[in-house]
Protein backbone atom coordinates (compact mmCIF):
# COMPACT_ATOMS: atom_id res chain seq x y z
CA UNK A 1 0.00 0.00 0.00
CA UNK A 2 1.53 3.16 -1.06
CA UNK A 3 1.74 6.02 2.00
CA UNK A 4 1.56 9.51 0.91
CA UNK A 5 5.56 9.41 1.48
CA UNK A 6 5.92 6.67 -0.73
CA UNK A 7 3.90 7.98 -3.36
CA UNK A 8 6.16 11.47 -2.99
CA UNK A 9 9.45 8.99 -3.48
CA UNK A 10 7.68 7.39 -6.23
CA UNK A 11 7.12 10.81 -7.79
CA UNK A 12 10.42 11.22 -7.69
CA UNK A 13 11.96 8.46 -8.86
CA UNK A 14 9.76 8.74 -11.71
CA UNK A 15 10.20 12.20 -12.85
CA UNK A 16 14.17 11.19 -12.73
CA UNK A 17 13.56 8.40 -15.29
CA UNK A 18 11.92 10.63 -17.51
CA UNK A 19 14.11 13.15 -17.16
CA UNK A 20 16.95 10.47 -17.98
CA UNK A 21 14.54 9.37 -20.95
CA UNK A 22 14.10 13.20 -22.36
CA UNK A 23 18.16 13.35 -22.46
CA UNK A 24 19.09 10.55 -24.40
CA UNK A 25 16.34 10.22 -27.12
CA UNK A 26 17.62 13.54 -29.09
CA UNK A 27 20.88 11.75 -29.32
CA UNK A 28 19.43 8.14 -30.19
CA UNK A 29 17.28 9.26 -32.79
CA UNK A 30 19.92 12.29 -34.51
CA UNK A 31 19.68 13.03 -37.61
CA UNK A 32 23.15 11.81 -40.07
CA UNK A 33 25.69 13.67 -40.58
CA UNK A 34 25.57 15.15 -44.18
CA UNK A 35 27.27 17.76 -47.18
CA UNK A 36 25.40 19.63 -49.60
CA UNK A 37 26.20 22.43 -52.27
CA UNK A 38 24.17 25.43 -52.38
CA UNK A 39 25.34 28.51 -54.69
CA UNK A 40 26.78 26.68 -58.10
CA UNK A 41 27.65 29.36 -60.11
CA UNK A 42 27.07 29.51 -63.50
CA UNK A 43 25.78 26.09 -63.48
CA UNK A 44 27.28 22.66 -63.89
CA UNK A 45 28.92 23.63 -67.02
CA UNK A 46 31.47 26.15 -67.47
CA UNK A 47 33.83 27.45 -70.26
CA UNK A 48 37.40 27.18 -70.11
CA UNK A 49 38.65 30.67 -68.58
CA UNK A 50 35.79 31.19 -66.92
CA UNK A 51 35.56 31.13 -63.01
CA UNK A 52 33.36 28.09 -61.44
CA UNK A 53 32.34 29.13 -57.27
CA UNK A 54 29.88 26.98 -54.98
CA UNK A 55 29.57 26.19 -51.23
CA UNK A 56 29.46 23.40 -49.11
CA UNK A 57 26.27 23.27 -46.41
CA UNK A 58 27.21 20.37 -43.80
CA UNK A 59 24.52 19.27 -41.72
CA UNK A 60 23.93 16.83 -38.71
CA UNK A 61 27.38 17.94 -37.50
CA UNK A 62 30.21 21.14 -37.51
CA UNK A 63 32.60 20.91 -40.34
CA UNK A 64 36.11 21.88 -39.46
CA UNK A 65 37.99 20.74 -42.49
CA UNK A 66 37.79 20.00 -46.30
CA UNK A 67 39.54 17.49 -48.92
CA UNK A 68 39.00 17.86 -52.55
CA UNK A 69 39.66 15.21 -55.25
CA UNK A 70 39.23 15.23 -58.79
CA UNK A 71 38.56 12.26 -60.89
CA UNK A 72 40.38 13.79 -64.28
CA UNK A 73 43.79 13.33 -65.39
CA UNK A 74 46.10 16.16 -65.09
CA UNK A 75 43.22 18.76 -63.47
CA UNK A 76 44.15 21.86 -62.52
CA UNK A 77 42.05 21.89 -59.34
CA UNK A 78 43.97 21.67 -56.26
CA UNK A 79 43.59 21.36 -52.24
CA UNK A 80 43.86 25.44 -52.98
CA UNK A 81 40.35 25.92 -54.74
CA UNK A 82 38.71 25.12 -51.56
CA UNK A 83 38.64 27.53 -48.12
CA UNK A 84 38.22 26.47 -44.85
CA UNK A 85 34.64 27.70 -44.73
CA UNK A 86 33.78 25.08 -47.31
CA UNK A 87 33.73 27.78 -50.28
CA UNK A 88 35.27 26.39 -53.71
CA UNK A 89 36.54 28.68 -56.30
CA UNK A 90 38.03 27.93 -59.87
CA UNK A 91 39.06 28.87 -63.00
CA UNK A 92 39.35 26.38 -65.87
CA UNK A 93 42.32 26.18 -68.39
CA UNK A 94 42.03 24.92 -71.45
CA UNK A 95 43.68 22.05 -70.88
CA UNK A 96 40.36 21.07 -67.99
CA UNK A 97 38.13 20.72 -71.15
CA UNK A 98 36.57 17.29 -70.07
CA UNK A 99 34.05 16.05 -67.40
CA UNK A 100 35.43 16.37 -63.75
CA UNK A 101 33.70 14.60 -60.90
CA UNK A 102 34.79 16.35 -57.65
CA UNK A 103 34.73 14.35 -54.32
CA UNK A 104 34.48 16.51 -51.40
CA UNK A 105 34.81 15.07 -47.82
CA UNK A 106 34.31 17.10 -44.20
CA UNK A 107 35.31 16.05 -41.20
CA UNK A 108 35.63 17.82 -37.75
CA UNK A 109 38.12 16.75 -34.42
CA UNK A 110 35.21 14.11 -33.11
CA UNK A 111 35.48 11.92 -36.38
CA UNK A 112 32.55 12.37 -37.83
CA UNK A 113 32.78 12.81 -41.89
CA UNK A 114 30.97 13.18 -44.55
CA UNK A 115 31.02 13.67 -48.11
CA UNK A 116 29.25 14.85 -51.89
CA UNK A 117 30.34 14.44 -55.11
CA UNK A 118 29.71 17.09 -58.06
CA UNK A 119 30.10 16.65 -62.07
CA UNK A 120 31.41 19.96 -64.06
CA UNK A 121 31.58 20.22 -67.46
CA UNK A 122 34.06 22.47 -68.70
CA UNK A 123 33.24 23.76 -72.33
CA UNK A 124 36.23 24.74 -74.93
CA UNK A 125 37.03 29.00 -73.59
CA UNK A 126 35.59 31.82 -76.27
CA UNK A 127 37.60 31.50 -79.25
CA UNK A 128 38.36 33.55 -82.54
CA UNK A 129 38.80 32.73 -86.24
CA UNK A 130 39.82 34.46 -89.32
CA UNK A 131 38.99 33.21 -92.82
CA UNK A 132 38.26 34.65 -96.39
CA UNK A 133 41.52 37.03 -96.22
CA UNK A 134 41.71 38.73 -99.52
CA UNK A 135 43.44 39.58 -101.36
CA UNK A 136 46.42 38.34 -98.61
CA UNK A 137 49.36 39.49 -95.95
CA UNK A 138 50.55 42.17 -98.36
CA UNK A 139 48.80 44.90 -100.57
CA UNK A 140 49.29 48.14 -101.99
CA UNK A 141 47.34 51.35 -101.05
CA UNK A 142 44.39 51.60 -102.35
CA UNK A 143 43.55 48.19 -102.24
CA UNK A 144 40.42 46.46 -100.29
CA UNK A 145 41.60 44.32 -97.45
CA UNK A 146 38.84 41.91 -96.25
CA UNK A 147 38.40 39.25 -94.14
CA UNK A 148 35.61 37.30 -92.06
CA UNK A 149 36.12 36.63 -88.12
CA UNK A 150 34.25 33.67 -86.47
CA UNK A 151 33.37 33.16 -82.97
CA UNK A 152 33.32 29.69 -80.85
CA UNK A 153 32.00 30.17 -77.54
CA UNK A 154 30.26 33.65 -77.76
CA UNK A 155 26.72 33.89 -77.85
CA UNK A 156 25.45 37.33 -80.36
CA UNK A 157 28.85 38.46 -80.05
CA UNK A 158 29.80 42.00 -80.79
CA UNK A 159 33.26 42.78 -82.37
CA UNK A 160 35.65 46.24 -82.14
CA UNK A 161 38.82 46.66 -84.01
CA UNK A 162 42.44 48.20 -82.79
CA UNK A 163 46.02 48.36 -84.90
CA UNK A 164 49.01 48.70 -83.38
CA UNK A 165 50.21 51.21 -86.34
CA UNK A 166 50.46 55.09 -85.37
CA UNK A 167 47.71 56.97 -87.13
CA UNK A 168 45.84 54.13 -88.48
CA UNK A 169 42.24 54.54 -90.21
CA UNK A 170 41.26 51.03 -88.87
CA UNK A 171 38.47 52.01 -86.36
CA UNK A 172 35.10 50.16 -85.33
CA UNK A 173 33.35 50.94 -88.48
CA UNK A 174 35.38 48.74 -90.68
CA UNK A 175 33.72 45.64 -88.91
CA UNK A 176 30.25 44.41 -89.00
CA UNK A 177 27.78 43.05 -86.33
CA UNK A 178 28.61 39.40 -88.44
CA UNK A 179 32.38 39.85 -88.20
CA UNK A 180 33.19 40.75 -91.84
CA UNK A 181 36.17 43.20 -91.68
CA UNK A 182 36.59 45.70 -94.80
CA UNK A 183 39.34 48.23 -94.71
CA UNK A 184 40.93 50.74 -98.09
CA UNK A 185 44.57 52.04 -96.71
CA UNK A 186 45.44 54.96 -98.30
CA UNK A 187 49.29 56.01 -98.92
CA UNK A 188 49.78 57.19 -95.18
CA UNK A 189 49.04 53.87 -94.23
CA UNK A 190 52.34 52.29 -95.60
CA UNK A 191 53.79 50.03 -93.03
CA UNK A 192 53.34 46.89 -91.09
CA UNK A 193 49.55 47.48 -89.46
CA UNK A 194 48.66 44.57 -86.61
CA UNK A 195 45.30 44.09 -86.65
CA UNK A 196 43.46 42.96 -83.37
CA UNK A 197 39.46 41.94 -83.48
CA UNK A 198 37.92 41.68 -80.00
CA UNK A 199 34.55 39.82 -79.41
CA UNK A 200 32.56 40.20 -76.00
CA UNK A 201 29.33 38.53 -75.76
CA UNK A 202 26.33 39.51 -73.00
CA UNK A 203 27.43 36.75 -70.71
CA UNK A 204 30.66 38.42 -70.31
CA UNK A 205 32.51 35.75 -72.18
CA UNK A 206 35.23 37.75 -74.73
CA UNK A 207 37.77 36.71 -77.42
CA UNK A 208 40.34 38.77 -79.48
CA UNK A 209 42.80 37.56 -82.01
CA UNK A 210 45.44 39.46 -84.57
CA UNK A 211 46.08 39.88 -87.82
CA UNK A 212 48.83 41.38 -89.83
CA UNK A 213 49.15 42.58 -93.33
CA UNK A 214 51.76 44.98 -95.23
CA UNK A 215 50.82 48.14 -96.84
CA UNK A 216 53.04 49.10 -99.51
CA UNK A 217 56.13 47.65 -101.23
CA UNK A 218 58.32 45.67 -98.50
CA UNK A 219 61.84 46.14 -97.41
CA UNK A 220 64.28 45.97 -100.33
CA UNK A 221 67.89 46.83 -100.88
CA UNK A 222 69.85 48.39 -104.30
CA UNK A 223 73.83 48.79 -105.27
CA UNK A 224 74.59 52.31 -106.23
CA UNK A 225 77.73 54.59 -107.14
CA UNK A 226 79.10 50.75 -108.27
CA UNK A 227 82.83 51.94 -109.24
CA UNK A 228 84.80 51.44 -111.63
CA UNK A 229 82.20 49.16 -112.72
CA UNK A 230 81.13 45.25 -112.67
CA UNK A 231 84.15 44.46 -114.37
CA UNK A 232 87.46 45.30 -112.11
CA UNK A 233 91.28 44.49 -113.14
CA UNK A 234 92.72 43.37 -110.43
CA UNK A 235 94.91 45.70 -108.64
CA UNK A 236 92.19 48.01 -108.31
CA UNK A 237 89.15 49.32 -105.27
CA UNK A 238 85.48 48.18 -105.86
CA UNK A 239 83.48 50.25 -104.36
CA UNK A 240 79.79 50.07 -104.16
CA UNK A 241 76.82 51.51 -101.65
CA UNK A 242 73.84 49.53 -100.45
CA UNK A 243 70.53 51.58 -99.99
CA UNK A 244 67.77 50.28 -98.12
CA UNK A 245 64.05 50.91 -98.61
CA UNK A 246 61.42 50.67 -96.52
CA UNK A 247 63.41 49.52 -93.40
CA UNK A 248 66.63 50.84 -91.60
CA UNK A 249 69.06 47.86 -91.06
CA UNK A 250 71.33 47.55 -88.26
CA UNK A 251 73.80 45.83 -89.31
CA UNK A 252 75.13 44.05 -93.47
CA UNK A 253 76.79 41.00 -94.20
CA UNK A 254 78.17 39.84 -97.39
CA UNK A 255 79.20 36.48 -99.13
CA UNK A 256 80.61 35.17 -102.05
CA UNK A 257 80.02 32.61 -104.10
CA UNK A 258 83.46 32.39 -105.83
CA UNK A 259 85.75 29.44 -104.30
CA UNK A 260 88.33 30.96 -102.12
CA UNK A 261 87.43 34.57 -102.35
CA UNK A 262 88.98 37.34 -100.34
CA UNK A 263 85.75 39.29 -100.02
CA UNK A 264 84.67 38.62 -96.45
CA UNK A 265 81.81 40.85 -93.42
CA UNK A 266 84.74 42.83 -93.37
CA UNK A 267 84.46 44.50 -96.23
CA UNK A 268 81.46 46.17 -95.51
CA UNK A 269 80.24 48.74 -93.02
CA UNK A 270 77.21 48.89 -90.53
CA UNK A 271 76.16 52.09 -93.08
CA UNK A 272 76.07 49.77 -95.91
CA UNK A 273 79.59 51.20 -97.57
CA UNK A 274 81.67 47.90 -99.33
CA UNK A 275 85.03 48.36 -100.65
CA UNK A 276 87.37 45.35 -101.80
CA UNK A 277 90.97 45.07 -103.07
CA UNK A 278 90.77 41.92 -105.41
CA UNK A 279 93.53 39.51 -104.62
CA UNK A 280 95.53 37.76 -107.68
CA UNK A 281 93.38 34.29 -106.51
CA UNK A 282 90.36 36.82 -107.31
CA UNK A 283 90.26 36.53 -111.09
CA UNK A 284 86.61 35.10 -112.24
CA UNK A 285 83.49 36.01 -111.75
CA UNK A 286 82.18 36.55 -108.58
CA UNK A 287 77.91 37.08 -107.10
CA UNK A 288 78.39 38.42 -104.14
CA UNK A 289 74.81 38.77 -101.56
CA UNK A 290 74.45 41.32 -99.17
CA UNK A 291 71.99 41.25 -96.45
CA UNK A 292 70.67 43.41 -94.71
CA UNK A 293 68.94 42.64 -90.66
CA UNK A 294 66.54 44.18 -88.53
CA UNK A 295 64.83 47.36 -89.84
CA UNK A 296 61.12 48.93 -89.23
CA UNK A 297 59.65 45.98 -90.56
CA UNK A 298 61.07 43.63 -88.43
CA UNK A 299 63.20 42.01 -91.39
CA UNK A 300 66.05 41.03 -93.35
CA UNK A 301 66.46 40.89 -97.36
CA UNK A 302 68.96 40.63 -99.57
CA UNK A 303 70.49 41.70 -103.01
CA UNK A 304 72.91 40.61 -105.39
CA UNK A 305 75.47 41.72 -107.36
CA UNK A 306 78.25 40.32 -109.89
CA UNK A 307 81.58 41.69 -110.32
CA UNK A 308 83.92 40.13 -112.59
CA UNK A 309 87.38 40.53 -111.59
CA UNK A 310 89.91 40.99 -114.71
CA UNK A 311 93.26 39.62 -114.58
CA UNK A 312 96.82 40.54 -116.47
CA UNK A 313 95.78 40.37 -120.41
CA UNK A 314 91.96 40.94 -119.38
CA UNK A 315 91.96 37.06 -118.18
CA UNK A 316 89.58 35.54 -115.63
CA UNK A 317 90.61 33.04 -113.62
CA UNK A 318 88.15 30.24 -115.87
CA UNK A 319 89.97 31.96 -118.91
CA UNK A 320 93.23 30.88 -117.49
CA UNK A 321 92.10 27.13 -116.19
CA UNK A 322 90.42 26.94 -119.81
CA UNK A 323 93.88 27.24 -121.34
CA UNK A 324 96.35 25.59 -118.84
CA UNK A 325 94.02 22.53 -119.94
CA UNK A 326 95.35 22.55 -123.59
CA UNK A 327 96.90 19.47 -124.43
CA UNK A 328 100.93 20.17 -124.65
CA UNK A 329 100.56 18.66 -128.00
CA UNK A 330 98.84 21.24 -129.62
CA UNK A 331 100.12 23.44 -132.34
CA UNK A 332 101.30 27.40 -131.05
CA UNK A 333 99.10 29.21 -133.63
CA UNK A 334 96.07 26.98 -132.43
CA UNK A 335 96.90 27.88 -129.19
CA UNK A 336 96.81 31.24 -129.92
CA UNK A 337 93.81 30.83 -131.83
CA UNK A 338 91.61 29.43 -128.95
CA UNK A 339 93.07 32.15 -126.24
CA UNK A 340 92.29 34.64 -128.58
CA UNK A 341 88.93 32.81 -128.60
CA UNK A 342 88.28 32.87 -125.00
CA UNK A 343 89.55 36.28 -124.37
CA UNK A 344 87.35 37.65 -126.83
CA UNK A 345 84.25 35.42 -125.24
CA UNK A 346 85.45 37.14 -121.82
CA UNK A 347 85.42 40.96 -123.07
CA UNK A 348 81.96 40.08 -124.77
CA UNK A 349 80.99 38.74 -121.49
CA UNK A 350 82.10 41.96 -118.92
CA UNK A 351 80.45 43.96 -122.00
CA UNK A 352 77.24 42.17 -121.42
CA UNK A 353 77.33 42.87 -117.93
CA UNK A 354 78.45 46.06 -118.09
CA UNK A 355 75.66 47.04 -120.20
CA UNK A 356 72.97 44.71 -117.92
CA UNK A 357 74.05 47.52 -114.69
CA UNK A 358 72.64 50.23 -116.56
CA UNK A 359 69.47 51.42 -114.72
CA UNK A 360 66.71 51.47 -117.14
CA UNK A 361 65.32 54.84 -118.30
CA UNK A 362 62.38 57.25 -116.78
CA UNK A 363 59.40 57.01 -119.00
CA UNK A 364 56.33 57.85 -117.34
CA UNK A 365 55.56 61.54 -115.70
CA UNK A 366 56.25 61.00 -111.56
CA UNK A 367 54.08 63.51 -109.16
CA UNK A 368 53.60 63.90 -105.08
CA UNK A 369 51.42 61.13 -103.77
CA UNK A 370 52.74 58.57 -106.04
CA UNK A 371 54.29 55.55 -104.71
CA UNK A 372 56.21 52.98 -107.48
CA UNK A 373 59.49 51.21 -108.12
CA UNK A 374 60.48 54.04 -110.33
CA UNK A 375 59.62 56.74 -107.62
CA UNK A 376 62.35 54.54 -105.56
CA UNK A 377 65.14 54.61 -108.62
CA UNK A 378 64.38 58.33 -108.74
CA UNK A 379 65.24 58.61 -105.14
CA UNK A 380 68.30 56.82 -105.71
CA UNK A 381 69.33 57.95 -108.58
CA UNK A 382 68.54 61.73 -106.77
CA UNK A 383 70.51 60.66 -103.55
CA UNK A 384 73.52 59.71 -105.85
CA UNK A 385 73.81 63.20 -107.15
CA UNK A 386 73.76 64.65 -103.62
CA UNK A 387 69.96 66.47 -103.96
CA UNK A 388 67.89 63.92 -101.80
CA UNK A 389 68.64 63.29 -98.32
CA UNK A 390 66.69 60.97 -97.25
CA UNK A 391 66.11 56.79 -97.22
CA UNK A 392 64.62 55.81 -100.60
CA UNK A 393 61.18 54.55 -99.74
CA UNK A 394 59.60 54.55 -103.20
CA UNK A 395 56.73 57.08 -101.60
CA UNK A 396 57.20 60.47 -103.64
CA UNK A 397 56.17 62.61 -100.99
CA UNK A 398 57.67 66.37 -99.35
CA UNK A 399 60.76 65.32 -99.28
CA UNK A 400 60.94 63.79 -102.85
CA UNK A 401 59.25 66.92 -104.49
CA UNK A 402 62.27 69.73 -102.60
CA UNK A 403 64.87 67.37 -103.92
CA UNK A 404 63.42 66.97 -107.73
CA UNK A 405 63.32 71.36 -107.70
CA UNK A 406 66.85 70.85 -106.33
CA UNK A 407 67.51 68.71 -109.46
CA UNK A 408 65.45 71.23 -111.88
CA UNK A 409 67.54 74.15 -110.79
CA UNK A 410 70.52 72.93 -111.48
CA UNK A 411 69.73 71.76 -114.56
CA UNK A 412 67.60 75.00 -115.89
CA UNK A 413 63.97 73.57 -115.82
CA UNK A 414 61.28 74.78 -114.32
CA UNK A 415 61.28 74.36 -110.74
CA UNK A 416 57.57 72.21 -110.19
CA UNK A 417 58.55 69.92 -108.25
CA UNK A 418 57.03 66.89 -110.71
CA UNK A 419 59.06 64.80 -113.13
CA UNK A 420 57.93 65.53 -117.01
CA UNK A 421 59.85 65.22 -120.29
CA UNK A 422 62.20 67.73 -119.82
CA UNK A 423 62.92 66.54 -116.25
CA UNK A 424 62.56 62.59 -117.34
CA UNK A 425 65.85 63.77 -120.18
CA UNK A 426 67.93 65.03 -117.62
CA UNK A 427 67.60 62.63 -115.48
CA UNK A 428 68.56 59.55 -118.25
CA UNK A 429 71.40 61.68 -119.14
CA UNK A 430 72.44 60.45 -115.88
CA UNK A 431 71.22 56.88 -115.33
CA UNK A 432 72.19 55.82 -119.27
CA UNK A 433 75.42 54.95 -117.86
CA UNK A 434 77.86 58.03 -119.39
CA UNK A 435 79.07 58.54 -115.51
CA UNK A 436 82.34 56.84 -115.09
CA UNK A 437 85.56 56.18 -112.37
CA UNK A 438 87.17 59.12 -112.10
CA UNK A 439 90.54 59.18 -114.10
CA UNK A 440 93.65 57.35 -112.53
CA UNK A 441 95.83 60.23 -115.09
CA UNK A 442 94.26 62.77 -113.10
CA UNK A 443 95.90 64.57 -110.00
CA UNK A 444 93.96 66.86 -107.77
CA UNK A 445 95.95 68.95 -104.78
CA UNK A 446 94.12 70.11 -102.07
CA UNK A 447 96.73 71.67 -100.15
CA UNK A 448 94.12 74.02 -98.50
CA UNK A 449 92.80 71.39 -96.47
CA UNK A 450 89.21 72.47 -97.15
CA UNK A 451 86.68 69.36 -97.23
CA UNK A 452 83.44 70.01 -99.28
CA UNK A 453 80.40 68.22 -97.86
CA UNK A 454 77.40 70.25 -99.26
CA UNK A 455 75.46 70.65 -103.06
CA UNK A 456 76.19 73.56 -104.93
CA UNK A 457 74.33 74.77 -107.64
CA UNK A 458 73.44 78.10 -109.67
CA UNK A 459 72.15 80.47 -107.92
CA UNK A 460 74.03 80.14 -104.40
CA UNK A 461 76.42 82.08 -102.97
CA UNK A 462 78.03 82.80 -99.48
CA UNK A 463 75.28 83.64 -97.63
CA UNK A 464 74.67 79.84 -96.75
CA UNK A 465 78.42 79.27 -96.17
CA UNK A 466 81.72 79.70 -97.68
CA UNK A 467 81.59 76.93 -100.36
CA UNK A 468 81.06 78.68 -103.31
CA UNK A 469 84.06 80.99 -102.35
CA UNK A 470 86.06 77.83 -101.92
CA UNK A 471 84.94 76.09 -105.01
CA UNK A 472 85.96 79.16 -106.93
CA UNK A 473 89.62 78.98 -105.67
CA UNK A 474 90.17 75.58 -105.54
CA UNK A 475 89.15 75.44 -109.42
CA UNK A 476 91.30 78.37 -109.71
CA UNK A 477 94.02 76.90 -108.29
CA UNK A 478 93.35 73.79 -110.27
CA UNK A 479 93.11 75.84 -113.43
CA UNK A 480 89.56 75.26 -114.25
CA UNK A 481 88.22 79.00 -113.35
CA UNK A 482 89.91 81.84 -114.43
CA UNK A 483 87.57 84.57 -112.89
CA UNK A 484 87.56 86.52 -109.62
CA UNK A 485 86.09 84.34 -106.84
CA UNK A 486 83.01 86.00 -105.53
CA UNK A 487 80.91 83.50 -103.56
CA UNK A 488 78.15 83.47 -105.91
CA UNK A 489 77.53 80.30 -108.55
CA UNK A 490 77.02 81.58 -111.81
CA UNK A 491 77.44 80.81 -115.24
CA UNK A 492 81.21 80.88 -115.43
CA UNK A 493 81.52 78.72 -111.89
CA UNK A 494 79.16 75.89 -113.85
CA UNK A 495 81.74 76.53 -117.20
CA UNK A 496 84.53 75.80 -114.90
CA UNK A 497 82.72 73.07 -112.89
CA UNK A 498 81.71 71.07 -116.24
CA UNK A 499 85.51 71.32 -117.40
CA UNK A 500 86.50 69.85 -114.12
CA UNK A 501 83.97 67.20 -114.49
CA UNK A 502 84.97 66.11 -117.62
CA UNK A 503 88.52 66.37 -116.60
CA UNK A 504 87.76 63.38 -113.99
CA UNK A 505 85.96 61.21 -116.13
CA UNK A 506 82.19 62.86 -114.58
CA UNK A 507 78.97 63.04 -115.99
CA UNK A 508 78.89 67.40 -116.78
CA UNK A 509 76.40 68.38 -115.37
CA UNK A 510 77.65 71.65 -113.98
CA UNK A 511 76.57 71.21 -110.03
CA UNK A 512 78.46 69.81 -107.73
CA UNK A 513 76.95 66.77 -106.59
CA UNK A 514 78.31 64.01 -104.28
CA UNK A 515 80.84 62.18 -106.82
CA UNK A 516 82.24 65.97 -108.22
CA UNK A 517 82.65 66.69 -104.49
CA UNK A 518 84.72 63.07 -103.00
CA UNK A 519 86.99 64.32 -106.22
CA UNK A 520 87.46 67.61 -105.39
CA UNK A 521 88.09 66.29 -101.79
CA UNK A 522 90.85 64.25 -102.61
Amino acid sequence: MFTPSRMKNLSRITGGVLSVLFLVTPAAFAEASSLSIISLSPGSTVAAKDGLSFKISPSGFEALSYQLTDSFPGSSVSQSNIAGAGNFYWVPSASDVGTHVLTITASNSSGDTAYITQSITVAPAASLSISSLSPGAAIMPGTRFSFTVSASGLTNPSYSVGDSFGGSSVANVVIGAAGNFSWTPDLGQSGDHVITVYARDASGHSASITQTVRVGIGPSLTIALLSPGASVALGTTTTFTVIPTNYAPTAYSVSDNFTGSSVSNSNITTSGLFSWFPQGSDAGVHVLTIKGTVGAFGDSTTTTQTITVVGAGGATQSTLAATSSVASGTSLSVLQAQLAALLAQTKAQSNTTSTASVAPAFTSNLHSGMQSDDVSRLQTLLLQQGFFSGTPSGYYGPQTTTAVKKFQKAHGLDQLGTVGPGTRAALNALSSGSQTAVSSTVSVATSDGYIFKNFMGLGEDSTDGPDVMELQKRLATLGFFSGVPTGTFGPATEASVKKFQKAHGLSAVGYVGSETRAALNK
